[in-house]
């Protein structure tokens, strides 16, 4: 704690005109020497000196009480801290494009609903009558006010971190919106994942039959298939290595996780398959003027061009409803009244028989 002693120094450097002032700030715990403040200089006579001494002390006791008792940050809008939280989350993470869309139209929501409140001003009461109007007015799903209350949350939880908020100021503990239920997922039986099989060996030979049969000898991901290269294929040595996926955005990224990186024993079966396979796919490009290389994609198109893994997705429920693996119902999964292009309706299987796919 600063404790200024007497009244001060005062040392002439230009009689009349320039002098240099300081104070004694009490003892160093650590030593026990006196300590003096910086010198300061000022241009006027020895009386102002004096004038100056006397504000220059001031000066001291006011930064030590900011050095202590530090301003806190204005409470900034919803709005404000939610374009703040985007930007450094885009900054400062590997996200993809989708995700980083979905971030935004969530945020967006937020504000149109939210974004002129000051974060202390909020209830959960303003939080639960406004999200109820709002899907009143617009007939907006509850997939869409759970995305609002989850984002909400989110905001809240950064802020209390970052302590712009307290804990008992966080209005989003009270949220009263259910979260929607999820989507039934149906498995295959033992006779129908044989018979899948039987319809995969039965097929004409191509890449989108390649891809099933991977899918099931392995149990690799969608974007884990489309994104596999010969390179990555060890047929002799019966083994596969996963080290990179292709994503919706169609970028090729390393998997989600540590444990997604593996490597993994390939059945005999597949491997003989995956030994015509390469033959005929190398036929195929050379047709179409390409040369197969180890970066070669495993399942391609006929050029050797990647999969767009949602036309792929499109390909395998078409492919499970002419062989009896699924039946097509018409399922709302979002409305998005903020943002009428995000709004689909989409036939979706009631099962599948390979979810990943």
């Amino acid at each position: 704690m600063l404790e200024i002693i007497g009244s001060g120094t005062v040392s002439e450097v230009t009689p009349g005109k320039v002098y240099r002032i300081r104070h004694n700030i009490g003892r160093d715990p650590q030593t026990g020497r006196y300590l003096k403040s910086p010198w300061k200089t000022v241009h006027c006579n020895k009386r102002q000196a004096r004038d100056e001494l006397a504000r220059y002390k001031q000066e001291l006791i006011e930064a030590e009480e900011a050095r202590l008792h530090p301003a806190k940050r204005p409470v900034p809008t919803i709005r404000e801290f939610a374009e703040e939280y985007l930007m450094v989350r885009t900054s400062t993470k590997n996200l993809s494009e989708n995700t980083l869309k979905h971030n935004r139209c969530d945020i967006d929501h937020v504000c149109s609903l939210f974004g002129d409140y000051a974060m202390d001003n909020l209830t959960a009461s303003m939080i639960n009558k406004k999200c109820a109007a709002y899907r009143a007015a617009t007939d907006a799903s509850l997939n869409v006010l759970h995305r609002i209350a989850k984002m909400l949350k989110t905001l809240y939880r950064r802020a209390m971190i970052e302590g712009i908020i307290e804990y008992r100021q966080n209005p989003c503990f009270g949220i009263d919106i259910d979260r929607p239920a999820p989507a039934d997922r149906h498995s295959l039986t033992i006779e129908e994942f044989k018979r899948l099989e039987a319809v995969v060996n039965d097929a004409p030979m191509d890449a989108h039959i390649t891809g099933v049969k991977l899918g099931i000898a392995t149990g690799m991901r969608k974007g884990e298939v489309l994104g596999l290269q010969w390179k990555y294929v060890d047929l002799e040595g019966h083994r596969i290595s996963v080290v990179q996926q292709l994503s919706q955005a169609m970028v090729f990224k390393p998997p989600k996780s540590r444990a997604g990186n593996r490597s993994m024993h390939v059945d005999d079966d597949t491997v003989e398959y995956l030994k015509r396979w390469k033959e005929f796919q190398r036929q195929q490009l050379a047709e179409n003027g390409v040369e197969q290389t180890e970066n070669t994609l495993v399942v391609c198109r006929e050029a050797g061009q990647f999969f767009d893994p949602r036309l792929y997705s499109r390909w395998f429920r078409d492919f499970c409803l002419q062989h009896d693996f699924g039946k097509y119902t018409n399922t709302e999964e979002y409305f998005d009244n903020l943002n009428p292009h995000l709004n689909h309706t989409v036939p979706s299987l009631v099962y599948a028989a390979i979810s990943t796919i």
